[in-house]
């Protein structure tokens, strides 16, 4: 994904054409790895008003809250979960996490609480403008016995 990313700029794009969006804000960390050793600038939105969260939390380092108010500066990729990315539309969006148990969250038997999460899905699918990219991991670290299957929406 942040692979993918570095081509669109590397091809044009500015970094604030982009979001990866996550089910879950704990799917967040390794996102924000995968950009920072690409050397790709981004924000993290973890609630529909906007606000980096970041810092608010009493655990972030100072230097986690320096780069969130760098981040403000020079407009990055944006890594949201997809609650907070109601609204918003990019021209190229990544949902990582589509497996069946985060998306659909809790692998929910055929009722409304699935279809709050087929909700929750098209709310991600369509906020991109250009293109939408999909992936999900195959085991949590790549050395799990459990394996993941794909999201049931896939």
């Amino acid at each position: 994904m942040a692979k993918r990313i570095a081509q669109f700029i590397a091809e044009g794009a500015k970094p604030s054409d982009c979001a990866v969006l996550t089910r879950l804000n704990a799917q967040q960390q390794v996102v924000c790895k995968a950009l920072k050793d690409q050397g790709i600038p981004y924000r993290t939105r973890h609630d529909a008003s906007g606000q980096d969260t970041v810092l608010e939390d009493d655990n972030a380092s100072r230097r986690e809250a320096l780069e969130v108010l760098a981040s403000r500066r020079e407009p990055g990729v944006t890594i949201s979960s997809i609650h907070a990315a109601k609204g918003l539309e990019f021209k190229h969006v990544f949902i990582i996490g589509c497996s069946e148990g985060l998306l659909p969250y809790g692998s929910p038997a055929p009722g409304e609480a699935l279809e709050e999460e087929r909700r929750l899905f098209y709310v991600a699918v369509t906020r991109a403008e250009d293109s939408l990219h999909l992936s999900y991991a195959r085991s949590k670290d790549g050395t799990s016995t459990f394996s993941r299957a794909p999201s049931r929406f896939w």
